[in-house]
């Protein structure tokens, strides 16, 4: 592996940790609302239509941020691993 890439998976690495911190810390909810309007439709009510995050979020806060920590917790783990395979590529580097 050259010098480049080595460089590349090292900030790829910074860049995973500073992410995962956020996610640790839940300072996401703009991305999580995002989540959840992109993947789930809006609700229609006596012709009013809600975006689920609203609707969610206004109706039930306690399953707002269950889902909201679930939504990270989920993410955390895929970062995770993303993580550990870059640090196994690197290390694979240093044993050939």
């Amino acid at each position: 592996m050259d010098k480049k890439r080595i460089e590349e998976i090292n900030e790829e690495i910074l860049e995973l940790e500073e992410k995962y911190k956020e996610l640790e810390e839940c300072n996401n909810e703009k991305e999580f609302i995002d989540f959840l309007d992109e993947n789930y439709e809006q609700i229609g009510i006596c012709g009013y239509i809600m975006y689920p995050s609203h609707v969610l979020k206004e109706c039930d806060p306690v399953a707002f941020r269950k889902e909201h920590f679930d939504y990270n917790d989920s993410r955390m783990t895929d970062i995770r691993d993303e993580i550990d395979g870059l640090k196994e590529e690197l290390k694979g580097d240093w044993h050939e």
